[in-house]
């Protein structure tokens, strides 16, 4: 990045997320991981702070994406557990004193020439710090959260609408993961520049050797001539519960009843791992696991009714060429269309039944979706090629020359 004459370079940057840096198990964690890989890369001395990490995790961490990896302080984790404890996770976070003390020592110790946050959990508190220091504010919104608490069925919705705001206007800029969560910013007051970075896929590390697949296939009971529908995420999270339950409980026992071959792969923490006749769930999967463990699906089926962002499972599935049929809410913000790259459903019952069997009755339409899918990946949503905005974005903030506290 080349910055106009007297201006600094961007050349160091502080991370901040709520979620522990490891395991890596969600979409939320994938994304920051992978930034943090790709701005290290990018030459940029990354910083990357999230909740209690253990010290050998950290040094994956730091392994995997080049970047230095702190945890938040004891007192954080602890004043974050009891709102969480009392219903109030999301408040609680916003108004933890002690993610202000946590980030102005570490601020002082990194001096980062721009601090970015993911999620708006801690934003208000490093609001304070970035304007005590001024460096630029950077929020990334992987939901606009307010509507995430809507379908959450939390309380207060109105009122957080307006706490979101105002913490989205005390940074210099946003990004969010759709252009449809940019819109919903802009309707409810947001005043600051907005872009819209979506998600991606290392496509490189979704790759999987046909030996390696079929070895592992094997070790689950997986016969050559079976089909296997996937679906994975985490269960913490309400949308991945219901449609965890839809497809293990009502359409994969409809669909099996008629297809005998037909087997069931659930992955995502928060289960019981089993390995059955017809289905198979596996719970913790390592990051550099996870990729081969997919990649033993053949058929991805994504039957969300509810969700805010945009779903990294569909990404993942077209990166390994896993031909793929969702909702569309599952598909939404996602640049994807109905019979190009996967099949789209109108509900989860009678269209999203009569596409999971018309795909598993048409291999030639199999393929054509898994090749148009991996053409997607490879040229708009690698993250090679979708974080690169994040560079123009830090040109555009151009950070202040020195690191001197205001006061008061």
């Amino acid at each position: 990045m080349q910055e106009e004459a007297g201006a600094r370079i961007v050349t160091r940057i502080l991370i901040i997320t709520i979620h522990p840096l490891y395991p890596i198990s969600h979409g939320g964690i994938v994304r920051v991981i992978e930034e943090a890989k790709f701005l290290s890369k990018s030459g940029i001395e990354v910083h990357l702070v999230g909740n209690i990490t253990k010290k050998r995790d950290l040094e994956i961490v730091e392994k995997i994406t080049g970047a230095r990896a702190y945890t938040f302080s004891m007192l954080t984790f602890l004043t974050s557990g009891i709102f969480s404890k009392l219903g109030l996770f999301t408040i609680g976070w916003i108004n933890n004193i002690f993610i202000r003390w946590d980030v102005n020592k570490l601020v002082k110790k990194i001096k980062p020439d721009i601090i970015q946050v993911e999620f708006i959990h801690t934003a208000h508190q490093v609001s304070i710090i970035s304007k005590k220091y001024n460096i630029p504010l950077l929020i990334s919104e992987h939901n606009v959260e307010y509507i995430k608490l809507s379908i959450e069925k939390q309380r207060d919705i109105g009122k957080f609408k307006s706490i979101e705001k105002n913490i989205c206007n005390s940074a210099n800029y946003i990004t969010t993961v759709s252009e449809k969560d940019k819109e919903e910013l802009l309707r409810i007051g947001i005043n600051r520049p907005i872009k819209t970075i979506p998600n991606g896929v290392d496509y490189q590390r979704f790759q999987v050797k046909k030996d390696v697949r079929d070895r592992l296939r094997q070790k689950y009971g997986i016969q050559k001539d079976d089909v296997v529908l996937v679906f994975h995420g985490t269960l913490n999270y309400n949308p991945n519960i219901t449609a965890n339950d839809l497809l293990k409980n009502q359409i994969f026992p409809e669909l099996s009843s008629k297809h005998t071959n037909l087997k069931l792969l659930l992955i995502g923490p928060g289960r019981i791992s089993f390995t059955g006749d017809k289905v198979i769930e596996l719970s913790d999967i390592s990051f550099d696991e996870f990729p081969t463990h997919l990649s033993m699906g053949d058929i991805g089926v994504v039957p969300l009714t509810a969700g805010s962002g945009t779903r990294l499972k569909i990404i993942e599935y077209l990166a390994l060429g896993i031909p793929t049929v969702s909702t569309e809410i599952g598909a939404e913000g996602l640049p994807v269309s109905d019979n190009r790259e996967i099949l789209i459903a109108r509900d989860v019952k009678d269209d999203l039944m009569k596409k999971i069997a018309l795909l598993l009755n048409d291999k030639r339409l199999q393929q054509r979706l898994s090749e148009n899918g991996k053409k997607l990946v490879i040229e708009e949503l690698d993250w090679n090629v979708v974080l690169k905005e994040y560079l123009r974005i830090y040109d555009q903030l151009k950070p202040g020359k020195s690191l001197n506290p205001k006061k008061g």
